[in-house]
């Protein structure tokens, strides 16, 4: 297990080195340049801010630059955002994005394994065509166009909840709802497929035919098991809902990190682009060896061994 594990921390550490260098070659091969924005500067302080910023030098030194201060923990400054860091911008803004996507992803599962469950238990009935329906419109139906229903219908005309801002819990509870079902859909519809699968297994009939209460038998022997493709795809969406989405975030004026990723891009922002693009790579890389190490913890039945050649 220790050796797995071991292997698994050098994978992921090599991946981080292939995302940072595509991210700094893509960079730089973006079509426009830092500080020429909408209001052009004079050459001569363009010449000194790119000096500033070391885009003066070959890109090659630039390289060996960046990945220097990556080993130290240094992401850059900002090239739009004066005298700030990328890492100053990452600390203020990432706890805002992360909390709403932890109240989301909470919300999705709870509801989404108990709507999964529920569909596969009353399989071909009423309740199993409700969740299903719930689960197709949270796949089709996009997260702003939710967020802005939820807005008019339950903000603006019952008055349940504000519909701008990040003061309180209430104005945490639209936003979570519409960021997090899609989430739900996925979870939902991935847990009735694996709960069917596993309600037609020979140990669940055994369970049955010993006499067994139904409750015993679903959630003794069915769920347990049932639960461990939903742990497979947790690591990817606890990555995706965390980072935080810009249009769920710019909807309901929620000051997180998903704004300064667009505002970056469209200034040529480079340090930030880089920087937030390595710090959610990060996330989704750490989420995935923390999700590979835990299945097998989930299900003693699985054993990490080598193969011998």
């Amino acid at each position: 297990m220790g050796r797995y594990i071991g292997k698994r921390f050098l994978h992921s550490i090599f991946t981080l080195f292939i995302i940072a260098t595509v991210t700094f070659i893509l960079m730089n091969l973006m079509p426009g340049k830092p500080f020429t924005g909408e209001k052009p500067i004079p050459e001569e302080i363009r010449k000194n801010m790119e000096a500033k910023y070391g885009l003066d030098k070959p890109i090659h030194e630039r390289y060996v630059i960046y990945m220097k201060n990556l080993l130290r923990g240094d992401l850059g400054m900002s090239m739009v955002h004066k005298h700030r860091s990328v890492g100053s911008i990452i600390k203020e803004r990432f706890p805002i994005s992360a909390s709403l996507g932890l109240r989301a992803l909470s919300f999705a599962l709870i509801a989404g394994l108990f709507l999964g469950i529920i569909a596969a238990v009353n399989h071909g009935k009423t309740w199993d065509y409700v969740s299903m329906i719930i689960a197709v419109i949270g796949v089709s139906v996009p997260s702003f166009i939710i967020g802005g229903l939820l807005q008019y219908f339950v903000g603006v005309k019952l008055r349940l909840f504000p519909v701008t801002g990040w003061e309180s819990f209430k104005h945490t509870v639209i936003p979570s709802f519409a960021l997090g079902l899609g989430t739900l859909a996925v979870m939902a519809r991935m847990m009735r497929t694996s709960m069917l699968d596993v309600l037609n297994q020979d140990y669940i009939k055994t369970a049955k035919a010993k006499g067994l209460p139904r409750r015993a038998v679903v959630w003794r022997h069915g769920i347990r098991n049932a639960i461990l493709p939903v742990v497979t795809i947790l690591g990817p969406l606890v990555a995706g809902i965390t980072t935080g989405t810009f249009v769920v975030e710019n909807i309901f004026a929620i000051p997180g990190l998903g704004q300064f990723l667009v505002s970056s891009v469209n200034q040529n922002d480079y340090t930030l682009i880089m920087g937030l693009t390595l710090f959610y790579s990060l996330i989704l890389v750490t989420m995935n060896f923390i999700v590979d190490i835990l299945y097998g913890i989930v299900d003693p039945r699985i054993t990490l061994v080598e193969r011998k050649e």
